[in-house]
């Protein structure tokens, strides 16, 4: 998990974000999930922490 973080993520999202994450590099581009089924994905998950995550970047 990126340091800068900290504690403001919810734990419980952490694996299946991680999960979802390696789906999306699979080596075969047919085999990655679409961006509409990662924005789904990542609701769903959002979802079942019923946790907000502000992320804080220099971007």
């Amino acid at each position: 998990m990126d340091p800068h973080l900290g504690d403001k993520y919810p734990i419980k999202a952490a694996f299946p974000i991680a999960k979802l994450a390696s789906k999306c590099l699979a080596p075969e581009p047919k085999m990655r999930p679409s961006m509409k089924d990662v924005l789904e994905m990542l609701q769903g998950i959002q979802g079942s922490t019923n946790k907000t995550v502000e992320v804080r970047g220099d971007h």
